[in-house]
C-alpha cells in the first residue's frame, strides 16, 4: 500500500505546515530581523524535515525550532 503511506505522510506534512509555519516564521524573523529570510529559512526547514522523514516524529516541534534557529543564525552570519 504505498500509496496509502504517501498519502498519510502528505496530510501529516501539511497538518505539520498549517502547525508550525507561523511559529516558525515569528521565531526565525526575531532571529534574522528580515521577515523574507525568515520566510527562506522556514521554506529551507520543512524542506529538510521532509527529506529526513522527521516528520514521522510523534511530535516533531524540538526538530523544527533546532533546524530553524540553526538556519536563520546562519543567514546572520551570512548576511550581516
Amino acid at each position: 500500500m504505498p500509496d496509502a503511506d504517501a498519502n498519510a505522510d502528505s496530510e501529516r506534512m501539511q497538518i505539520l505546515l498549517r502547525r508550525f509555519e507561523i511559529p516558525l516564521l515569528q521565531f526565525a524573523t526575531r532571529i534574522t530581523g528580515d521577515r523574507e529570510r525568515a520566510r527562506d529559512v522556514v521554506q529551507e526547514t520543512f524542506v529538510k524535515l521532509q527529506n529526513n522523514g522527521a516528520f514521522q516524529n510523534p511530535e516533531p516541534a524540538t526538530w523544527l525550532f533546532t533546524v530553524c534557529r540553526n538556519g536563520a543564525l546562519n543567514v546572520c552570519r551570512k548576511f550581516y
